[in-house]
């Protein structure tokens, strides 16, 4: 009870650092004993509507979307028309109460779905991206808006630096593929542009997702980037050892491509032999193995494939 008017006091104190606490503070007491501060929800949106400073502001907002929904709406309404040119960490906090608050008024859902939408088109901050995307893929299931989240992530994930935030990135497009089946198809070359990362964690997870989305009419798009890649590992004069385990990596996605679309077979076990006199010891009997598989499984290609075998042990 006696640091209520201190904390009140604060509110305005000159330096941010003490105001983003003491809103807090005001929240945390009005939590444990409503009475010695009965007025916290007037304070906070008062606090709300005079405050600069963008933590503050943040802190205020979560504060009222906890005590008060109805004045946290109303403030959120008063700047949808703004909500892009607000600071990153506002809007951080209007995601996540469109969020909660979407899954306890289902008629707001519509309207929630579009303001996320038009922000995940123009904010700049990665992790307002990431946020609203997150937020959307719960909120709807229509796959032109999932489309539309999956470009953004996939973005994401080409432009951010750190591995392990692609790495989620990438996760994230997978459950998207996994709760709505079908739906990125015709991303799934865009999905590959991650394979410009030297991790190979970060490779290995673009793979999988993309060659879950390969369909016959993206085949053969995929088999020719893919093929660019295993160019790029033979042309590398510094065939370390992360260089090689991504060249077995690519070896065996396009096996799995093959294996599954017999209209390519062929041709890319065609493509691997070109490549088997450049390649480890251990690559090239994968080679082997894996067009002895394809003859097995397509008996109308064993002659072509044996004759293209035979030409490369020439070459040898």
């Amino acid at each position: 009870e006696q640091m209520v008017p201190s904390v009140r006091s604060c509110l305005e104190y000159r330096h941010a650092y003490v105001r983003k606490y003491a809103i807090l503070a005001v929240y945390s007491i009005y939590k444990v004993s409503a009475h010695l501060i009965p007025d916290a929800c007037e304070i906070i949106d008062s606090f709300l509507i005079a405050e600069t400073d963008p933590i503050c502001k943040r802190n205020a907002f979560l504060g009222l979307a906890e005590l008060d929904r109805e004045s946290a709406l109303n403030y959120l309404q008063e700047n949808i028309t703004s909500i892009e040119t607000l600071d990153s960490l506002l809007q951080d906090a209007f995601i996540e109460f469109i969020r909660r608050d979407a899954i306890r008024t289902p008629t707001l859902k519509p309207q929630y779905v579009d303001l996320l939408k038009d922000l995940l088109g123009a904010t700049t901050s990665n992790e307002v991206v990431f946020e609203a995307a997150m937020a959307l893929t719960v909120l709807t299931n229509d796959p032109v808006v999932l489309v539309e989240v999956a470009t953004k992530l996939i973005d994401l994930a080409v432009k951010v630096s750190d591995n392990n935030v692609k790495l989620i990135v990438l996760q994230r497009i997978e459950d998207i593929h996994t709760r709505n089946p079908g739906s990125l198809e015709e991303l799934t070359l865009d999905i590959l542009r991650a394979l410009g990362a030297q991790d190979l964690d970060v490779r290995a997870k673009a793979l999988d997702i993309s060659l879950e989305l390969v369909t016959s009419r993206n085949v053969d798009d995929v088999v020719k980037l893919l093929k660019k890649e295993l160019q790029i590992t033979v042309d590398n004069a510094h065939n370390d050892d992360k260089s090689l385990e991504y060249r077995q990596l690519l070896i065996k996605s396009i096996h799995r491509i093959a294996i599954k679309f017999v209209e390519v077979a062929a041709d890319v076990v065609s493509l691997l032999l070109d490549f088997i006199s450049d390649l480890s010891s251990t690559a090239a009997s994968g080679v082997i193995s894996f067009a002895k598989q394809v003859v097995e499984k397509y008996p109308q290609l064993r002659e072509e494939i044996l004759q293209n075998l035979i030409a490369t042990l020439a070459h040898l």
